[in-house]
């Protein structure tokens, strides 16, 4: 399973559209079973998954598709993103650690991955893993190194524009004034 070919395919089930000619009731049924395997919380796929740059651009690919994504299978793409970001209890410290900082330093490197994610945010499971990045990032040196990196990216700002209306758009109905200010 950690052979990158097996896994390449296993990312193709969970982040591209299964063919409108299959029965409903089969469409998702690979996908989801794709996505169990690559969550099942197996340390040599994260580690895979996590150092080899092939496959994390086949997951930041699925990211540069045009809204609105496909909510299953984001929720697939963000389960999958999100387990090697995450610690579980009974995970080796070291092994979490290494995983995570490869992962966060990979996003890092990709100038447009927190403007992707605010274009998808519409999408619960994009919303999700948001947070994720921001509350479940373990270690003090991964979690600096993430809150930095967020807040060098301006995400707070960036969220605070979308939910903004638009300029000459009188939001609260009273004038234009804030209240206090």
């Amino acid at each position: 399973l950690t052979k990158q070919d097996i896994l390449s395919e296993l990312l193709d089930l969970i982040l591209q559209e299964p063919s409108p000619d299959l029965e409903e009731r089969l469409r998702f049924r690979l996908p989801n079973i794709a996505s169990e395997v690559i969550t099942c919380d197996v340390p040599q796929i994260n580690e895979k998954l996590s150092s080899d740059t092939t496959l994390l651009d086949k997951m930041y690919a699925f990211l540069e598709a045009q809204p609105p994504l496909n909510p299953l299978l984001t929720s697939f793409f963000s389960k999958a993103f999100g387990v090697l970001i995450t610690r579980r209890p009974e995970q080796n410290w070291y092994s979490y650690q290494y995983t995570c900082l490869q992962v966060i330093e990979y996003i890092k490197a990709k100038p447009g991955f927190t403007g992707l994610l605010l274009t998808h945010l519409a999408t619960s499971a994009i919303m999700d893993l948001l947070l994720r990045l921001i509350t479940c990032v373990e270690g003090t040196e991964n979690k600096q190194n993430i809150l930095t990196w967020l807040n060098e990216e301006r995400l707070i700002q960036r969220v605070l524009q979308l939910l903004a209306p638009p300029a000459g758009v009188d939001a609260g109905g009273g004038g234009g004034e804030l209240v206090g200010g």
